[in-house]
Parts: C-alpha cells; sequence; structure tokens
C-alpha cells in the first residue's frame, strides 16, 4: 500500500474476478493509515476512490463501509466522518464473534504486525475504544505480530555463549524468522519478503537472527538460532499476556483466537497453571477465510443486516424449484429449515457456474440454513484412472479421495465469501446443534473419517452423493439437494437414479424418511436474467 496506492483498484479489480456474483461490497480498512497519505483523512478518501472505481468495473451495485459505532454507511458519510472508518476492522471482527459466543470472552487477533484483544459478550462488542490511539492506551492493541515486527523491538540482549548480548538497532531479523526457526509457519524458498531480500528459509532465517547480534552464519549455526528465536517468541507472547492480563477475570477464561501467526505466541501464553478454554477461528470458518478473518466478518455483517431489512419489509426470499426444474411460487417453510446441498463434481467444468450457484442460493436459500458439500469432479476421475491402471488399496484409496474432497470445497468457498465453512469435526459438533440460517461449505472430514463409526462401502460404490445423504442423517436435514450437471427425467425415483447411474448405489439405503430428496439440473432450475 504504502509504495503503490494507485494499484489498488486494479488489484481489487483482479479479486474479484475470482469471486463472481457479489452485488454488494463490504468494506473495512486499515490502509489509510499508510505513511504516504498525509493523514488518515486524506487515506480514507484515496481508498474510498479507489473501491469505488474497482467497484464499478466490476459491476458492483452497492458499495458500504464499517464504521467503529458497528454500522455500515456510504461512500460520502466515510469521507465525510473518516475517523468512524478509519482502521475500524479489529471492530468488525469483535462484532461478528460476538454473534457466536454464549459467555464472555477475549477475541485475540494475531497479525503480522499487531494483536488485537477485544472482550466480547454474546452480541456485545465490550470496549469504549473507538481509535487506534485508544486501544494502545487500553491494552486492547499491543503493537507486534508473527511477521514484520522487528527482533531490535522486543528484545535489548539476546543470551549467546553465556553472555547477555547487546541487540543491534537495526532491522535485521523479525519475528517471521523467529518463528521460521521455531518451526510454527512453512518456510518458502520463492518468498524474499524478508529483511535481506533472501529466501523465507530456515537457514536464511538463522543468518538474519545471528546478525542481531553482530555475527553471522558462520559463528551462529541453527541449533543456536533457534535458541535465539524462542528468547524472542517469548518476550513477545510476555507483552501480550500482560495486556490479557488487563481484562477482567470472567473474559480471560474463554478465548477465541484468530490470526494466521497465532501460534507464534500461544504456546508461551498457554503454559500458565490455568489456561484458558480455546476456540480457533479457523476451526470455525476454515482456514482460508481465517485469514481473511475482518473481511469474511464484514461480509457476514452485511448478509445479516440485509436479511433483517429483507424480513422486515416482507420482501418474497425466493421461488421453490420442483423435480422437473419449474418454478412453482413462493417459499413457504419455517426459518429453522435445514438443507443439505451436493454439488456435483462434473459441474465444476462450467464456466458460469460461480454465478449459477450464487443464483440459486440466493433464489433458495435466503431463509434456510443450507449445508453445502462439493464433489470431486476431475480430480476423483484422476484416481479412478489411477486405481484402474495399478489396482490400488481400496480402503486407503477410499480416505485419500476423501481428503481430496478439500481442494474442490475450497475453490467454491472462493466464489461465496458469504459461505462459512466447516471443515474440522470439532466445528462440526459445533455446527450440528446450531439451525442458524445461512450458506455452509461441509468438508467431508469434519462428519466422516475412519473414526466417525459410519459404515460405507470403502470402494466406488461410495460417492459424494452418498456422503451428501450421510451429513443429511446426521444434521437430520428436511431436504437432500442433488445439483447435477445431466439432464434428469420428469418423474423419477431415488431406485431407478441409482439404477441408472444418476446416483450411487448406496444413496437409496441412507436416506431417512422424514428427508425429501431432489435431483435438480442446475442450469435449468435457474431462472435466466
Amino acid at each position: 500500500m504504502w509504495l503503490r496506492p494507485q494499484e489498488l483498484a486494479a488489484q481489487l479489480v483482479e479479486l474479484a474476478g475470482r469471486r463472481p456474483g457479489c452485488r454488494s461490497w463490504a468494506v473495512t480498512m486499515t490502509g489509510e493509515m499508510a505513511d504516504v497519505f498525509d493523514d488518515r483523512a486524506v487515506g480514507v478518501a484515496a481508498l474510498v476512490e479507489q473501491t469505488l472505481q474497482a467497484a464499478q468495473q466490476c459491476g458492483v451495485e452497492e458499495v458500504v463501509f464499517y464504521r467503529v459505532a458497528g454500522s455500515f454507511v456510504d461512500a460520502a458519510a466515510a469521507v465525510a466522518a473518516p475517523d468512524a472508518v478509519a482502521s475500524a476492522n479489529w471492530h468488525a471482527l469483535a462484532n461478528w464473534a460476538a454473534g457466536q459466543v454464549d459467555s464472555p470472552a477475549l477475541l485475540i487477533d494475531v497479525g503480522g504486525t499487531t494483536t488485537d484483544i477485544i472482550a466480547i459478550e454474546p452480541r456485545r462488542v465490550v470496549t469504549t475504544s473507538r481509535s487506534d490511539f485508544d486501544r494502545l492506551a487500553s491494552g486492547e492493541l499491543v503493537y507486534l505480530g508473527g511477521g514484520r515486527t522487528s527482533v531490535c523491538s522486543l528484545v535489548d540482549r539476546l543470551p549467546f555463549q553465556g553472555q547477555q548480548v547487546p541487540v543491534m538497532r537495526e532491522v535485521f531479523a523479525t519475528t517471521d524468522d523467529c518463528a521460521i526457526l521455531q518451526g510454527l509457519v512453512a518456510e518458502d524458498s520463492e518468498d524474499r519478503s524478508t529483511c535481506d531480500g533472501a529466501p523465507r528459509t530456515v537457514a536464511a532465517a538463522a543468518n538474519r537472527l545471528a546478525r542481531m547480534i553482530g555475527l553471522d552464519h558462520r559463528q551462529v549455526d541453527v541449533a543456536a538460532a533457534r535458541e535465539l528465536a524462542h528468547v524472542v517468541l517469548a518476550a513477545a507472547a510476555e507483552r501480550v499476556a500482560a495486556a490479557i492480563a488487563r481484562h477482567d477475570a470472567c473474559y480471560r477464561e474463554n478465548w477465541i483466537v484468530s490470526g494466521h501467526t497465532a501460534d507464534c505466541f500461544l504456546p508461551a501464553l498457554l503454559a500458565a497453571d490455568n489456561p484458558p478454554q480455546i476456540t480457533r477461528l479457523a476451526d470455525l470458518v476454515g482456514v482460508p477465510l481465517s485469514r481473511a478473518a475482518p473481511a469474511f466478518a464484514c461480509a457476514q455483517l452485511l448478509s445479516q443486516q440485509q436479511t433483517t431489512t429483507d424480513r422486515r419489509s416482507g420482501r418474497d426470499s425466493g421461488a421453490v424449484i420442483d423435480p422437473a426444474g419449474t418454478a412453482t411460487g413462493p417459499a413457504a417453510l419455517s426459518a429453522g429449515e435445514r438443507w443439505v446441498v451436493k454439488l456435483g463434481g462434473s459441474l465444476l467444468r462450467r464456466p458460469d457456474l460461480p454465478r449459477l450457484l450464487c443464483q440459486w442460493l440466493g433464489e433458495q436459500a435466503a431463509e434456510r440454513q443450507v449445508n453445502l458439500i462439493v464433489g470431486g469432479g476431475a480430480l476423483i476421475d484422476a484416481l479412478r484412472e489411477l486405481d484402474r491402471v495399478h489396482h490400488l488399496d481400496q480402503e486407503t484409496l477410499h480416505w485419500q479421495c476423501i481428503r481430496v474432497l478439500r481442494h474442490t470445497l475450497e475453490i467454491v468457498a472462493a466464489w461465496l465469501p458469504a459461505a462459512t465453512v466447516i471443515d474440522s469435526p470439532a466445528a462440526f459438533a459445533r455446527h450440528s446443534g446450531s439451525r442458524q440460517p445461512g450458506w455452509y461449505l461441509v468438508a467431508a472430514e469434519a462428519f466422516y473419517h475412519p473414526e466417525s463409526g459410519d459404515d460405507l462401502p470403502c470402494d466406488w460404490t461410495t460417492t459424494s452423493d452418498s456422503l451428501a445423504a450421510l451429513l443429511a442423517r446426521k444434521l437430520a436435514a428436511e431436504q437432500l439437494v442433488l445439483l447435477k450437471s445431466c439432464e434428469l427425467p420428469p418423474a423419477l425415483d431415488l431406485a431407478t437414479a441409482a439404477a441408472q447411474g444418476i446416483v450411487d448405489p448406496v444413496l437409496p439405503g441412507l436416506v431417512d424418511e422424514a428427508t425429501e430428496v431432489r435431483l435438480l439440473t442446475l442450469g435449468s432450475c435457474v431462472r435466466p436474467e
């Protein structure tokens, strides 16, 4: 941002191209604080202008900006009151997280340069802070993170060969180097976003850290560098722990931990005699979305606001589609209804799938809980071909296929930023007890794994059709919808569909009588725009 702020619009257009079908953008920002701008008011105005340019190019109908009061405003209001939207990302995440808890907790979000520590209660953010200045003063913002924080800002001395050696006041190394050495983040030889431009590898990180005490890799080997890294991260964790201690005890018992660098400090923070109950945001929404948690939170908050507005205005939430794929009128179903929807893997080959899927979900799922499971498509076909050639062990291959489904789920997740990803058994256990309306992408591994006790055939007769039926049974779903790419006959029972190879042969025996099953051809069941 501070090097090329004028390129923001083009970057947004590129990113939006990977997520088609969004008609509204919910925006939060921190880039306005970059020192390329004279002040934050100038920064906010510049970011608003760049965002509007990108939105116009992408055909986005609505752009709103999150403000720290907990609501959205339009571009004119954002520019008129810049301090209300400047660096409001922390509040957006806390606001959303407050809707997920049933008791007091601390939201601890560890980023590359900062750590946010915010007290929350059910549906309430417990703070009077409204700016970074307020949060720095209160201890809710600790200006260190697991990425770009310089070592010399955290420690004055480092132990080496029995001496406490003063560190050089140079940005030779960062917390990212320490995390690499401790094995808390993966090294990447292609990434050179480091202090010296050398790769993000263990060896290069050790050399950078050695420079902090006037040495280099010739005198400080990797083992010694790891000891230095441990001291640095412990010093950082100590500062975070001191900020956490400033909050009341009732909040300190439960933590929601967010941020892609949180593991840099968690081991030291959890070494206390009475460690808190930890909920990882990645378990709730999946790793990809947790890395962009404030943006995800904004999308969720705006979606909730739009749903509430639609409900209050009495708008029709969409049409019900019968098995032949024709619209039959408004839905008259309860708000607590739960669906399982299986997206056939062969549909992933359709270039218009992101638009069709978003449109179908928008028409069908505004007031329901929709649990989406994604087939494997060509990826599974590739494994099937390898099995034909090499006659692989069927059980081993079965579980490999289950793991492969994670990749197609992540592809679809990028198209549905408003959806919540359920990608672990712990997240599924929590999700299964709630009928909160919304879109949920459910990974097969979250509910079906070798320890889950499900007696499905570990061979090619079990496909994602059966997994969707199993998910519907576990969630007691009222409807199971199988979205297919092939044309379907107008009247089709499950036994016939299985006999014709339209669904797998295991599925009919898994469906509960209380679950309605529908087979739809996606495309013919979507209204033309």
